[in-house]
């Protein structure tokens, strides 16, 4: 399963200080991927360009977890400059 998410980001050029972009309304949105796939019982949610990983019961709370966990890493670190993945489906044989 694959959804997309838009997270507030910092922009890494931004050289002002962290409570200062959120005192004069500096907060660039960016849309994310998340992937998704169960494991038993939940959903476990990771986003690609990112590198955050969260879980939860449905795949709403999964990526609005995934969503925190995001925001929350992105307010340390800046965004890695990569793209998009490139998302497709292969075949594999097996015993």
């Amino acid at each position: 399963m694959h959804v997309s998410i838009r997270v507030c980001a910092w922009e890494s050029r931004l050289s002002l200080h962290p409570k200062s972009r959120l005192e004069y309304g500096h907060m660039p949105v960016h849309t994310l991927t998340a992937v998704l796939h169960r494991e038993g019982s939940l959903y476990v949610a990771e986003c690609p360009e990112v590198g955050t990983v969260s879980q939860g019961a449905t795949v709403e709370e999964a990526v609005a977890n995934l969503k925190e966990a995001t925001e929350l890493y992105l307010e340390e670190f800046s965004l890695p400059d990569v793209g998009h993945p490139v998302m497709t489906t292969f075949e594999a044989n097996y015993a």
